[in-house]
C-alpha cells in the first residue's frame, strides 16, 4: 500500500467537499408543500405565497380572455370590412354601368349649340 501524505489527503478532502457543495441542493424557503415540522410562523408565509400564486393565475386568465376577445373583434371587423368592400365594388359597377348606358343613349344624338340655346331660352321665358 502506498502511503499518502497529508497534502494529498487535504486535496482529496477539498475535492469531495466541492463535489458535495455543487451537487447537494440548498435548503429551500418554500415550506408550503411540507407541513411536518413547520412552525406557526410558516403559515403566514404559506398564505402569502398562495395569494401571490392565485393573483398570478387570475392575471393569466384575464390576459387570455382579453386576447380571445381582441382576436374575435379583429376577425369580426375584418369580415365587416370585406363585406363593405364587396358592396362598394358592386355599387361602383352599377354606377359605371348606368353611366355607360347613358353615354350610349346620348351618343346618337348630336348636341348643337343652337339646340342648347333654344332650350335655355325656353326655360328663361316667364309665363304671363
Amino acid at each position: 500500500m502506498a502511503s499518502t501524505t497529508k497534502d494529498e489527503k487535504a486535496d482529496d478532502f477539498e475535492a469531495k467537499l466541492r463535489f458535495i457543495q455543487e451537487n447537494v441542493p440548498d435548503r429551500t424557503r418554500m415550506v408550503a408543500g411540507s407541513t411536518a415540522g413547520a412552525g406557526s410562523g410558516d403559515f403566514h408565509s404559506y398564505r402569502q405565497a398562495r395569494r401571490k400564486e392565485q393573483v398570478r393565475l387570475e392575471d393569466l386568465e384575464r390576459d387570455w380572455e382579453e386576447k380571445k376577445k381582441r382576436e374575435a373583434f379583429l376577425a369580426k371587423r375584418e369580415a365587416r370590412e370585406e363585406e363593405e368592400k364587396r358592396k362598394r365594388e358592386k355599387r361602383k359597377a352599377q354606377r359605371e354601368k348606368k353611366k355607360e348606358k347613358k353615354r350610349k343613349r346620348t351618343k346618337g344624338r348630336e348636341v348643337t349649340t343652337e339646340r342648347i340655346e333654344e332650350e335655355g331660352a325656353e326655360n328663361r321665358e316667364e309665363p304671363a
